[in-house]
């Protein structure tokens, strides 16, 4: 992710900082399952641990920061596209998908993930 927000502040387009950031996420997912599977059960249930109070929401930062983090290079992204969904959703959707396949596809590779979240976000 660090190697994305240099790109970002040095001027790369957005969509090569969009593809860079998904690519490393996905590698590092593939590489890292357990993280994958971490995250997965907090993305489908982030508003509830959000509001809830409880210990849970210590984690959900972390899906959460990634999301906001996304949502941001899709935001700059829309101002040229015009697209009326909020960017942090679409970040919160792709996210998700991109977490659920790569828990349901160990045997595929992380580029395979992320060709597959880019092929569909782009």
């Amino acid at each position: 992710m660090q190697s994305t927000e240099t790109s970002v502040a040095n001027g790369a387009q957005i969509d090569y900082a969009i593809t860079e950031f998904i690519r490393e996420l996905a590698l590092e997912l593939h590489d890292h399952p357990t993280m994958a599977y971490s995250l997965l059960p907090l993305a489908r249930d982030q508003r509830t641990s959000m509001r809830s109070g409880n210990s849970e929401e210590v984690l959900d930062v972390s899906f959460w920061q990634i999301v906001e983090f996304l949502g941001k290079l899709l935001e700059r992204r829309q101002r040229t596209d015009q697209c009326s969904i909020p960017a942090v959703e679409v970040a919160d959707f792709h996210l998700s998908g991109l977490l659920t396949w790569i828990v349901q596809h160990p045997e595929r590779s992380g580029e395979d993930a992320a060709t597959l979240t880019l092929s569909q976000l782009l």
